[in-house]
């Protein structure tokens, strides 16, 4: 009994692998973007209407979108011959204006903030050089 119950994890997982079936795809819909342009989507994702999508290939599109640093989670889909990548953006912060510290001066809570993860960047000077880097 425990040796089937083996087997039939095994199975499902091994499923769960190939589920995504290899088609040709007749077009490609992106959902979600709400700040990057659908341009620049294209220029990073090595796929295009009328290539064979497998899971290989799916893992690439996912891959190379990660890679850009402007997306939380990455989805992709198909409807009919329909590649659907569905995304969502990762939050940017444009400026950080510090007002009213007393006790600490600007730089050291600028410095702290950046250690935390949270820090000011101009959306061109984070993007670009990772979109031509992959």
């Amino acid at each position: 009994m425990k040796t089937f119950k083996l087997y039939l994890l095994g199975f499902l997982l091994t499923s769960q692998l190939f589920a995504f079936e290899e088609f040709l795809v007749g077009d490609i819909r992106i959902i979600g973007l709400q700040r990057v342009s659908t341009g620049s989507i294209f220029n990073v994702i090595p796929i295009s209407v009328g290539d064979k999508i497998n899971t290989r290939k799916s893992s690439d599109i996912t891959r190379s979108l990660f890679a850009t640093e402007q997306f939380n989670d990455v989805q992709i889909g198909k409807d009919g011959s329909t590649l659907i990548i569905t995304v969502t953006e990762r939050p940017s912060i444009s400026a950080i204006d510090i007002s009213g510290n007393k006790a600490l001066k600007t730089e050291q809570l600028i410095e702290s903030l950046n250690g935390v993860g949270v820090k000011a960047v101009s959306y061109t000077h984070l993007t670009l050089p990772t979109i031509y880097s992959v």
